[in-house]
């Protein structure tokens, strides 16, 4: 399986750096795959094989393999695929349709906030909504790309972030 994500890589020295990459990271992959899918080994492998044929298309977005940003980036990448293996493999959510078009989202008003108290609000999330808005203000991802690597529909992750936000303030609030 390594080949078909190497054929996706240009350059000799990507190559050799996407091997270090994933040898360094298919275990955790895994693990979060597993944790997500509740053991299931089968899909926790397929689901690590979806999320490193993302990374071999994107691996111009990989700096440095060893640094902490990478492997946040690597679990934030990893708990997503997780997602989205999950909803279709389990089906938890019923399918949503999309918001009508022209539907406006609620401005952040969490900006006021310290880095620190935002950072302990956001770690009272669950693990999917701290996904969804790590993907969204920290990656800058925007609700296609969210919903094409999470498996739900942009409608249900408005709905997560909105939830995220309002918990949030609500932690924030309460710290007052």
């Amino acid at each position: 399986i390594m080949m078909v994500f190497l054929n996706l890589i240009d350059s000799a020295e990507d190559k050799e750096k996407f091997k270090h990459f994933y040898n360094k990271y298919v275990g955790m992959v895994i693990w979060i795959a597993k944790s997500r899918l509740r053991d299931n080994q089968s899909l926790a492998e397929e689901c690590a094989q979806e999320t490193f044929l993302y990374f071999a298309k994107n691996f111009s977005k990989i700096e440095e393999v060893d640094s902490l940003k990478t492997k946040s980036y690597v679990g934030v990448v990893a708990t997503a695929y997780a997602i989205k293996c999950y909803h279709a493999e389990f089906e938890r959510y019923p399918k949503i349709p999309d918001m009508p078009e022209g539907f406006e989202e609620a401005d952040d008003a969490l900006s006021v906030y310290d880095t620190y108290e935002l950072k302990d609000a956001i770690s009272s999330l669950n693990e999917e909504m701290r996904t969804v808005i790590y993907m969204k203000y920290v990656l800058g991802m925007n609700l296609d790309e969210m919903s094409k690597m999470c498996g739900m529909s942009e409608y249900l992750l408005r709905k997560n972030i909105r939830e995220a936000r309002d918990l949030i303030k609500k932690y924030l609030d309460k710290e007052d």
